[in-house]
């Protein structure tokens, strides 16, 4: 699978929290396709984001509290030895080729990219229903 599938299944508990549940299925729906790349930048530990121009910016929050939790704790829940975590840098973004993922709720896509599609692409696209995005609190 993934790093943020693997991180939101850890912290899920089986299904008994409810916000980490809603993020491993986000991971889960997404998968790798739909997850941004990175590119490595002139500066150690610091990554340019390849963005997914099809993916909702909604999403975006939730993938960085993941992200926030993966980059601090080990497979086991601990906190990571040795290096701090990488820096992934979203501002000026070089724009991603991957192709849309078919079959997420509506709101999982950009609606102006959503907008600019042929009738036939979007039938391909065969979107779903939006889904809920309910408001998670975090710490951080």
């Amino acid at each position: 699978m993934n790093d943020r599938v693997d991180t939101a299944n850890d912290n899920r508990k089986g299904g008994k929290d409810p916000a980490w549940e809603f993020l491993y299925l986000v991971a889960r729906m997404l998968i790798v396709e739909g997850m941004s790349s990175d590119e490595s930048g002139p500066e150690e530990r610091k990554y340019t984001i390849r963005i997914r121009q099809w993916r909702s910016a909604a999403l975006i929050p939730y993938l960085e509290i993941i992200d926030r939790d993966m980059n601090k704790k080990s497979g086991l829940g601990n906190p990571i030895p040795g290096n701090p975590a990488r820096k992934r840098m979203r501002a000026g973004g070089l724009i991603s080729r991957s192709r849309a993922i078919p079959g997420l709720p509506a709101n999982f896509y950009d609606a102006t990219w959503y907008a600019g599609l042929s009738e036939c692409t979007k039938l391909d696209l065969q979107m779903k229903p939006a889904m809920a995005l309910p408001t998670i609190m975090t710490d951080n």
